[in-house]
């Protein structure tokens, strides 16, 4: 065999080649990624959004004056409550992108209208932390620091999809498709009406669907955040 014709076999052997590994990388992606959507969005030609430092800064002391006296008013023991609350950049990102991600995996709708609602809370007594059902905060009961959250205010934050039959953003459970209507009724509706579809909003007869599992399941939230105090304040501006 020349080696015109040995070149031209190498050429061809690898061209044959480089055509199968395109095609095989493509139908695997083709199945293990088929709902998988981008959920990367650019925001640079939007204005960051922003408040005025003397705005801040009389919102907060509104606070503190009413609000947090009252609460430390109230506490059982002479420790200050918290009055802020740290997470790091990348736990919320992260937090934020399993949300999106989730929802294009198991969502039956494109372009869903997505949210967080954050709801004031409280940690438990510190004998609870160990608890079997708070599995998620038992870590906590050991930290010289994170032992202190004890009866301390804190934030939980919950996914929110918007619901077109209630007109209004539900929390619900990215991790659970079925939750994705946010809330079902109990009761019918009108005689008008024969499918027996979700009925209109009555407080008493809806169920929050991310909610009505067993209390042992998990629905994606986020809390874990730095409490100050009893966290040093010191970093605070405010």
């Amino acid at each position: 065999m020349t080696t015109h014709l040995k070149q031209k076999l190498i050429i061809t052997v690898l061209f044959v080649a480089l055509v199968f590994s395109l095609f095989f990388n493509w139908l695997g992606s083709k199945e293990s990624g088929s709902k998988e959507t981008s959920i990367c969005n650019d925001f640079h030609n939007e204005r960051p959004s922003t408040l005025t430092s003397s705005l801040i800064r009389d919102m907060i002391n509104q606070y503190r004056t009413n609000q947090y006296t009252a609460i430390n008013k109230s506490r059982d023991i002479d420790e200050p409550d918290a009055h802020s609350i740290w997470f790091d950049l990348d736990t919320i990102k992260k937090f934020i992108y399993h949300i999106e991600r989730n929802v294009a995996k198991n969502g039956s709708e494109k372009n869903n209208k997505l949210g967080l609602r954050i709801y004031y809370a409280a940690y438990p007594e510190l004998s609870e932390f160990t608890k079997p059902y708070n599995r998620d905060i038992a870590f906590m009961a050991t930290d010289p620091i994170k032992k202190q959250f004890a009866t301390r205010h804190t934030l939980v934050m919950i996914p929110t999809i918007f619901n077109k039959d209630l007109n209004g953003d539900v929390d619900f459970n990215p991790l659970d498709a079925s939750t994705f209507n946010g809330f079902v009724s109990t009761i019918k509706k009108s005689n008008r009406d024969q499918k027996n579809e979700i009925a209109p909003y009555q407080s008493q007869k809806y169920q929050p669907m991310a909610l009505s599992t067993a209390s042992s399941s998990d629905a994606m939230a986020r809390n874990h955040g730095n409490l100050i105090p009893p966290a040093d304040p010191m970093a605070g501006a405010f």
